[in-house]
Formats: structure tokens, sequence, C-alpha cells
């Protein structure tokens, strides 16, 4: 929206009247919408959406959150790996200066840490050239009074600003990859041996490597990845005598392969593909829950499936407020609907007391325990071991089978 705003100031200057009206036709669209999924059936409600324009409980204060300097630059992956990711030295100290030096410090961690900028996202091999020749094309097509393009670049630049002032990840970025790709196409395309391509090109390489440092898996890859694709940008700065096409069509393909490969095996190591091969399709999920009549009381463990057994049961398990609630005069929340008596549960128990309680409480008749085999065991997957599930008077085992590196034990419970 702050990019929309700058481009119709731009494109219709000079005129209130021409724009404002540009105004209404380019957001008319958008309020409609909103107006149709706040206030009737016919859209699905995007809780998102609700926090965006503070139609929750507490307005905009959750908003708000995201853009304090501790949550925007926050390393998250210091919370998943603790023991190996970095984040950016602080200065001890409570004067207004350290603090403030603290702060500045933070943002300029936040923009090298892996989730803000990699090759999981936009590296900045790519992003620099962007960022650099959006602002050139800016101060270009101003002068040439280019206004129906004019947005490219200020829509990159104010995404970005955004982005890395509020809490953000990596993902964020995919609404405005087109325009990082097309700025960096025209970077390929304009390279010369000009001093301005000599800075952009010392400039990327200085972040690229500043990024490595706070990489932390596969560091040695992307060293060579990120040495092997700024090669052929330095070779098309210097040379006069190779075909300059050819690295730019070279480094295309390269960067396209890697980044399909970097997915490829963050999906591989700790996604769909690696779940697919360590427990099968689904993690078997739709063969399991077939295992009990669909009107039976089941509680089942999550071994990463999350609400998927729900769903395969036909139990409309999602709240439309699931993270937030909506402002009571919201009109549209009368008119949400929760489907009470849920036929399957996975709660989790702190020990197995907890967890006879929990089906005492709740009359469940199926207990379905999926034991993963040592090797592919998660503990987070297995609060509760399956010795203590044995141990357990109230179950009694009605079948067991085989599946995919795990065990599928069915009791039935006697309450």
């Amino acid at each position: 929206l702050p990019a929309l705003g700058i481009w119709i100031l731009i494109k219709e200057w000079g005129s209130i009247k021409n724009i404002f009206l540009s105004g209404i036709k380019l957001l008319l669209p958008s309020v409609v919408f909103l107006l149709l999924m706040f206030t009737t059936s016919l859209i699905p409600l995007n809780i998102y959406n609700a926090n965006i324009l503070g139609l929750i409980e507490g307005g905009l204060s959750e908003m708000s959150e995201g853009f304090e300097s501790k949550t925007a630059t926050y390393n998250q992956d210091i919370q998943f790996n603790k023991d190996v990711a970095r984040s950016i030295p602080l200065i001890v100290g409570d004067s207004l200066l350290v603090k403030l030096l603290n702060v500045g410090f933070s943002y300029v961690g936040k923009i090298f840490y892996p989730r803000t900028f990699s090759f999981l996202s936009i590296p900045f091999l790519i992003l620099t050239p962007a960022v650099v020749l959006s602002l050139d094309y800016l101060k270009k097509w101003i002068k040439e009074k280019r206004k129906e393009i004019i947005f490219l670049s200020i829509f990159l630049l104010t995404y970005l600003v955004i982005y890395i002032v509020r809490a953000s990840l990596g993902r964020y970025l995919l609404p405005v990859a087109p325009v990082i790709i097309i700025f960096f196409l025209y970077f390929l395309k304009d390279i010369q041996r000009e001093k301005k391509y000599l800075w952009i090109l010392i400039l990327t390489t200085v972040l690229s490597a500043l990024g490595i440092y706070f990489e932390y898996s596969f560091v040695w890859v992307k060293i060579l990845a990120t040495v092997l694709l700024l090669g052929p940008m330095w070779i098309m700065y210097f040379s006069k005598r190779f075909n300059k096409d050819i690295f730019k069509y070279i480094l295309i393909v390269a960067i396209s392969l890697f980044t399909a490969g970097t997915s490829l095996l963050g999906s591989y190591t700790h996604g769909q593909i690696g779940a697919y091969l360590m427990y099968g399709y689904n993690r078997e999920c739709e063969k399991i829950v077939a295992l009990v009549d669909e009107d039976e009381r089941v509680w089942i463990n999550d071994i990463g499936w999350d609400r998927l057994p729900f769903i395969l049961r036909g139990e409309d398990v999602q709240s439309a407020e699931w993270k937030w609630s909506l402002r009571e005069w919201v009109p549209k929340k009368r008119m949400l609907r929760q489907i009470e008596g849920l036929e399957t549960f996975n709660f989790s128990s702190r020990n197995i007391e907890e967890f006879e309680s929990g089906l005492i409480a709740n009359g469940i008749q199926k207990v379905i325990f999926i034991n993963l085999k040592e090797k592919y065991s998660n503990e987070k997957y297995n609060t509760i071991k399956i010795e203590d599930i044995l141990k357990l008077d109230m179950l009694k085992l009605r079948q067991e089978m085989g599946g995919k590196n795990k065990r599928i034990l069915i009791f039935d419970v006697s309450l």
C-alpha cells in the first residue's frame, strides 16, 4: 500500500482530483473483496487480514508488535539451532548512545541472518544488483517520465524496507521475488566496464561474504556456490574478449539450478521429500485412520502430520479464529460456526497419569499409537512412550501391524 500510494502521487502529480480518482480506481476491488470477507459468507475469512486491519481483539496492538526492534531483529535460527546459529554482538551499557547503536546493529544483523536473505529465499548475489539497479532505473524513469513502470522500483524498495523493519522470514519475499528477478536481469543486460558496475560487484561480494558468516549448515557448499556464481559476473565486467552473452546464460541457468537444488535439499533433509522417504506417503495416515470406524472416539499420536488425521476423518478441527478473535462488532463473527463433538484427539501429556486422565475425560474408545523405529524417532513426537502405554490396564491391544519405519498399535479402551 505505501508503494501504491507513492506511485499514484508520481503518476498523477499535479492534480489532486486525478490522484483521488486513481486511488479509488485501484483500491476499490480490494475494498470490495475485504467487505465481502468480513461481512458475508461468500469469501473465506483470513484471520491474518483481520489482524493487519485491526479487526481482532486488541486492535492494531498485535500488528504493531512486529515492528518493535527486539521482535523485528530477533534471529529465529537461535530458537531452533541455538548451538550453531550466530547473532551480531551488541555493546554492553545502558546509555542512550549505546542503546541506539545496539538497535542499529540489530537491524544490520537481521539483514545478514540466514532467514532474511539466503539461498532458500533471495541471496545477496541476486538481491544487491537488483536493489542498486532499481534505484538507478527509478531516477532514470522519473527523468524520462515513464510513470507506467516506476511502480516496479517503488514496490521493490518500499517492500524491502518494511520487510526489514518488521518481523519477517525469507518466504515473505515471495510477492516481490518476480520484481527482484526483473532488475537482476536488467543488471545482466546492462553490465559493462563502468565504475557503477564495479561498485555493484564489490558490494555484492562483500554482502555475500558477510551473509555466509552467519550460515551454519552446508557452509562450504554455499561458499563454493557463491564463488562460482560471482565468477561469471566479474568476468562479464572485465572481459573484452569473451562472449558476455554466454556467461549471462550460464549464470541464469546456474542460479536457477542451484536455488532449485537448495529447495529440494531442504525438502529432503527436513521437508516433504524426507518425510515421504522415511514414513511413506503422507506418513501412511490414510491407511492408519482407516483401521478404526469413523464414529469411534480415537486418540492418535502426532508423528508430524499435525491435523491430517482430523481432515481424513471429516472433522472441522480448524477454527476461523484459530489465532485471534474477531471484534464483536465485525458482522461475519456472528456467521462463524465450529462443529462441536470431535471424535479425534491427539492431546499431549507430560506423564502417563495425565494421559490416562485425558482418555477418561474425553471418553476415548480407541488408542492408535504409532511407534517410530529408533533410527527415525523424534523426541517431540513421542512424549508418551510405548513402554508406558503397554503398562496401562485400561488399554487392551487389539491389533498390531507394520508400516514404513513404524509399528502401528491399536488399543481398545476400557473406561
